[in-house]
């Protein structure tokens, strides 16, 4: 016979276990859809891809699929209200394979949707791996960032990468196929 405080462990057990497949139903999405053809568009007429927004903080959706050797179309889909000062940028991470990972700011999303291409140099090596993840940036953290785009510009140019995640994560990562 089951005693009372083996139901509240076993009643708890079960909230654990469907909380966590909720937290992992976005990285389910993002592997099923991780082969997105590079014609992904956004949904709607306005050019963002945009779902309804729900209450809850800014999250993102991201798809990516090859355009050729260096370049990637990314999608990304929005869930959820931007916070107040708040700067959502895409950020490239570079895992060098020797546990270091750079991470270059690409594109300002503004808190929107939006659909759009990285590529990569010429000169750069195609045998890293290389995840696309959106960041909450700081005001800061956001003019930092543009620092940085500015920079990569210029193929000369040096320190033009976050040496840290810059910010708090609101997307999956999503490896990008170059």
């Amino acid at each position: 016979m089951m005693t009372a405080a083996g139901v509240v462990l076993a009643l708890i057990g079960v909230i654990i276990a469907y909380l966590a497949w909720r937290g992992d139903e976005g990285e389910r999405r993002n592997v099923a859809g991780g082969d997105a053809s590079p014609s992904i568009a956004p949904s709607n007429a306005s050019g963002n891809a945009s779902s309804s927004t729900p209450a809850g903080p800014l999250r993102y959706q991201l798809d990516a699929g090859s355009l050729d050797d260096r370049t990637v179309r990314v999608a990304a889909t929005t869930s959820g209200a931007p916070e107040a000062s708040t700067a959502y940028w895409f950020i490239l991470e570079i895992n060098w394979g020797d546990g270091n990972t750079d991470y270059y700011p690409r594109r300002d999303l503004k808190g929107d949707a939006a659909t759009f291409d990285v590529t990569i140099p010429a000169d750069a090596s195609t045998d890293v791996v290389r995840t696309g993840k959106v960041y909450a940036l700081t005001p800061a953290q956001a003019s930092q960032a543009q620092v940085y785009l500015d920079r990569q510009a210029n193929p000369a140019a040096d320190d033009d990468f976050f040496d840290n995640p810059p910010g708090e994560a609101k997307s999956a990562g999503v490896r990008l196929p170059f």
